[in-house]
């Protein structure tokens, strides 16, 4: 399960609106855990980074690297990582890409997919399977 606030997820949607019909990328900042055996996690922000995808942006996203090393350089001894990443699917599904599939790197890291067609935008949350060849769905939770 990864858990939300009502207002990093609207951070989320209205970068998906102003980047469409590109896709907008952005970082999940939070903490996670796995007592339990399966991975809760709470976003505490949300940071908007750059799509540096080439050649389009279209139909994938890349963040920039400067912005996420920044970032984790600003996380050292908070307490708080880097628990995943978010981006915007065009005119498409929440559901991960064959793209998406390929770029795992990290089977650790949380997908938050965000559909948008104007006006309905709608979002769902995955995590790689063991192996990272394919995504998991996890329940996304949007608190007030």
């Amino acid at each position: 399960m990864i858990r939300l606030s009502s207002a990093d997820w609207q951070r989320i949607a209205e970068a998906a609106r102003r980047a469409y019909p590109e896709e907008c990328c952005g970082l999940l900042v939070g903490t996670v855990d796995e007592t339990d055996g399966r991975a809760a996690a709470r976003v505490t922000r949300v940071l908007a980074t750059e799509n540096v995808a080439t050649p389009s942006r279209r139909d994938r996203f890349e963040i920039d690297p400067r912005q996420q090393f920044a970032l984790l350089r600003a996380l050292r001894g908070t307490g708080e990582a880097i628990i995943g990443h978010y981006h915007s699917h065009p005119d498409a599904e929440v559901a991960p890409s064959a793209v998406d599939r390929d770029r795992i790197f990290d089977p650790r890291l949380f997908w938050l997919v965000v559909a948008v067609s104007p006006p309905r935008i709608s979002g769902a949350a995955w995590l790689p399977d063991a192996a990272a060849t394919t995504f998991v769905p996890v329940p996304l939770v949007i608190e007030p």
